[in-house]
């Protein structure tokens, strides 16, 4: 990992970490049910660094994450499909299972084909860039990446004057289409499938790309953002560049006050100077909420090596289930306990390795928990709603077994609402029910 902070940064690594688990997640939960992905990326630069191909996914830019995490998931459904197992690292993918289902020539040299998925979805990929020289760089990274696989099942189509590119998949049992596009964000207008899902991820260089006039039309009810919000630059430029500031805030240009200005971003940030990052970046969640009707939105807080706030990243969605999968993702990757957020200080100056793991602490959640609950009696669906909108922690029924398990219980009943016969477990909290639990008050 040392030498590929060289070329790189820790922040910059676990960024992508962050986008392979959550599109992992998200492209099996799609696919799985015969819906459509739609995958967009608004700033899609080259799409991977320097000149290796390395077998670690995160290794690479984001639209090759995209088409990488697409190929496994439709190797996977395949492979359950013929009951048969791949192994479960990337590396097995990469070198055996893709080329495992490619065609296969006869003795006489013909090609056998197989039969089209079926109760799968399609892949569509979008991505954006307009740089002349990433994206020509772009185009060839993934003509070479998918190259290596589908030798004769890539079809290429280039419009006019070289402004967008169509890679087309022709196999059978891979139905992913890549579109790539010689545009900025701002002007990119996005397609819409039936029976689709669709996720966008926002990478900008600054914050005087993403206005949100625009990225307001990539967050509705069947569609999610990932954006990478640039609040450091933010906090510094809304006195010298209020114009900027305000349009990517949706806010109507200031006129002379900009002390009110000032105030509705940072939100009337409370404490030191250094909380003005966060404060401007709840402050965009809210407007970006108001706008948009979006229910959820999580983020993430990135440091440098100086241990400064460089950037949030903030993910939007409508779905409890997008909440969750996306929370736990950031969980796994957080350097903190019960927050979410990373700093390159401990890598790169302190020397701390940046190990990836779930670092939440139980009994912490399991107090959280009973404060909220203490006296009343509630639905475990509640409590797990509750942990996962309004609190830094992910779900976990341990917590609830060690407020049930202990010598002065701290849950005193725990019953079925659907009357089931079925008896559960002591200790346990089955699906297979719809529980409700009673806490016990302060003063028993």
């Amino acid at each position: 990992m040392a030498d590929f902070f060289n070329e790189d940064t820790p922040h910059g690594w676990l960024k992508r970490v962050i986008y392979k688990k959550y599109l992992q997640a998200y492209v099996a939960k799609i696919l799985n049910f015969n819906l459509n992905v739609v995958l967009i990326d608004g700033f899609a630069g080259e799409g991977r660094y320097g000149s290796e191909w390395r077998n670690e996914i995160e290794s690479y830019g984001s639209p090759l994450i995209m088409i990488m995490v697409v190929l496994q998931f439709y190797c996977n459904f395949i492979d359950r499909k013929n009951q048969q197992t791949i192994g479960s690292t990337w590396t097995n993918l990469h070198e055996t299972a893709i080329r495992r289902f490619m065609e296969e020539l006869t003795e006489e040299g013909e090609e056998v084909r197989r039969p089209e998925l079926v109760g799968i979805g399609k892949t569509y990929i979008y991505l954006v860039e307009n740089k002349p020289k990433n994206f020509k760089a772009l185009r060839r990274n993934i003509q070479l990446y998918l190259g290596s696989f589908f030798r004769s099942d890539v079809e290429l189509e280039t419009s006019e004057r070289d402004k967008s590119v169509v890679i087309q998949v022709r196999h059978p049992q891979f139905p992913i289409t890549i579109s790539i596009s010689r545009v900025t964000f701002d002007e990119f207008q996005r397609e819409r499938f039936h029976n689709s899902k669709t996720l966008t991820i926002l990478d900008p260089f600054g914050y005087s790309h993403t206005p949100m006039q625009h990225v307001q039309e990539f967050v509705d009810q069947t569609s999610e953002v990932l954006i990478s919000f640039m609040s450091g630059f933010v906090n510094r430029f809304c006195r010298k560049n209020p114009g900027s500031v305000a349009e990517l805030y949706g806010i109507d240009r200031p006129s002379g006050n900009l002390e009110e200005f000032l105030r509705i971003v940072r939100d009337n940030a409370k404490g030191s100077t250094a909380e003005n990052p966060k404060s401007c970046t709840k402050s965009y969640i809210e407007h970006m909420k108001r706008r948009t009707g979006s229910a959820y939105a999580q983020f993430y807080e990135m440091r440098g090596k100086r241990n400064n706030v460089i950037y949030h990243l903030i993910h939007f969605a409508n779905h409890d289930k997008a909440l969750e999968a996306m929370k736990e993702t950031l969980n796994t990757c957080t350097q903190y306990e019960g927050v979410f957020k990373m700093t390159d200080y401990k890598v790169l100056v302190e020397g701390i390795p940046l190990e990836l793991g779930n670092a939440q602490n139980e009994e912490e959640l399991a107090r959280t928990i009973f404060g909220e609950y203490c006296g009343k009696t509630v639905k475990l669906v509640d409590v797990k709603n509750f942990v996962f909108e309004h609190t830094p922690f992910v779900f976990r029924k341990n917590a609830l077994k060690l407020l049930e398990k202990q010598t002065d219980p701290k849950i005193i009943n725990v019953v079925d609402s659907r009357n089931s016969t079925e008896k559960r477990r002591k200790w346990t909290y089955p699906d297979w029910g719809d529980w409700k639990l009673t806490f016990r008050g302060s003063d028993t």
